[in-house]
């Protein structure tokens, strides 16, 4: 079996599946490794802000985000001390709302969506070490056998942010605007998720800066 790639995505979360998604989509041969099983929870605000909801419109997976009842957020409300300000969601660029889909869907339909393009998925696969050459990382060792790909520089850090997250539902949920409460360094949010669930969370921002291998 042929074990190079031409690039080893290390996380198949939603940044690593659509990343992993758009090189397939390219024509590149694509590893995923993923630690957890297929469709599991992880911290999140959940919320996608335009940009994001435009691009699931483009890869043409927006309709599924829909359909796995994130509700359409039309209006969000930001507290910054005692100023509140609600804004509501213009339609533009072929999008009418906003959306905060539960990571359990959101991550598995891109993982799905990265195979269906071509990309290779180990989950629930960990990563051991990384194989270098020349000064390079050029591969990974630990799941089952080794595989190999060139890399480039590794990605830098400007933030790692800690934050918890809770969910509630009850009638309340429904028909729901997101909101935003920010106070001095934190923030605290709320987003409609799916059918009568909404999430709330805060979150802190860390001061770890620099390279990812240091």
């Amino acid at each position: 079996m042929d074990n190079h790639y031409d690039v080893i995505v290390i996380g198949g979360r939603c940044a690593g599946a659509s990343t992993a998604m758009l090189l397939a989509r390219a024509g590149l041969r694509v590893l995923v490794v993923e630690a957890a099983r297929r469709g599991t929870d992880t911290l999140s605000t959940h919320a996608l802000m335009r940009g994001g909801v435009l691009q699931l419109h483009r890869w043409g997976l927006l309709d599924a985000v829909v359909a796995s009842g994130a509700p359409a957020v039309r209006a969000t409300q930001f507290s910054y001390g005692d100023e509140v300000e609600t804004i509501d969601i213009r339609p533009g660029d072929g999008i009418s709302a906003l959306r905060a889909p539960r990571r359990t869907v959101l991550d598995a339909l891109l993982l799905d969506a990265a195979a269906a393009a071509g990309a290779e998925i180990r989950s629930p696969a960990r990563v051991t070490r990384l194989l270098s050459r020349d000064g390079r990382v050029c591969g990974v060792d630990g799941v089952n056998r080794e595989t190999e790909t060139h890399f480039g520089p590794p990605p830098r850090l400007s933030s790692a942010p800690t934050g918890a997250t809770r969910w509630w539902r009850g009638p309340s949920t429904r028909n729901f605007a997101a909101a935003v409460r920010h106070r001095a360094r934190s923030s605290t949010a709320t987003f409609p998720v799916s059918r009568g669930t909404a999430t709330t969370g805060s979150i802190v921002p860390g001061s770890l800066r620099g390279r990812a291998d240091q």
